[in-house]
């Protein structure tokens, strides 16, 4: 990320822009950069060691990957179950439940999924005291890779509200909520968070 981010923001500092209808860091995005010519030689140069430090990572990501993927093969059939069964959840890859089954550890810990789901940080927080209650935002995670690992995908396990979608237990959202959540991360039913 770092190495990419270095070499968008040397492009935007020279004046250079991809062509219209090209996509950052697709294969054609990835042409035009080695296209591009400097007149200056300290120019031509950061361009080219930018661009070998992107290409470098991505082959450092790609053995990473396939090294984890490897272990995994050679995991306690226990850890492999778990693993596959978060690759059921929408969203979620094999090198995701990796990271997800490592920081959790035995899931078997847990007594419920409110335990698990206040382990990972994914739930809200509450102020009571007496006849007033306050609730308040999503809490802080006890692990930041477990949250960062989730929140990423909450996207694509929760999709966002479209016009007209039925809701996760059949029903129609109704049209009030779905104007009040367009936009939000949620899935647009109240009896469905």
């Amino acid at each position: 990320m770092r190495a990419r981010h270095r070499l968008s923001k040397f492009l935007l500092r020279s004046g250079q822009r991809p062509p219209t209808g090209v996509r950052p860091w697709t294969r054609p995005y990835l042409i035009w950069v080695a296209q591009l010519r400097f007149t200056q030689i300290a120019q031509e140069a950061t361009r080219q060691d930018y661009l070998h430090e992107v290409e470098h990572m991505r082959g450092c990501m790609a053995h990473l990957e396939q090294a984890i993927t490897e272990a995994v093969k050679l995991a306690s059939p226990a850890l492999q179950q778990v693993i596959n069964d978060l690759q059921a959840l929408r969203g979620i890859a094999d090198i995701s439940a990796v990271t997800i089954a490592a920081e959790l550890g035995q899931v078997s810990r847990f007594g419920s999924a409110r335990q698990l789901m206040g382990y990972c940080g994914a739930v809200p927080s509450e102020d009571s005291s007496g006849k007033r209650t306050r609730r308040g935002g999503i809490t802080k995670p006890a692990t930041r890779t477990c949250d960062e690992s989730l929140s990423k995908r909450h996207g694509a396990i929760v999709p966002h509200p479209v016009s007209g979608t039925d809701c996760a237990d059949g029903r129609r959202a109704s049209p009030k909520r779905r104007k009040r959540l367009h936009g939000r991360r949620s899935i647009g039913c109240a009896s469905a968070i």
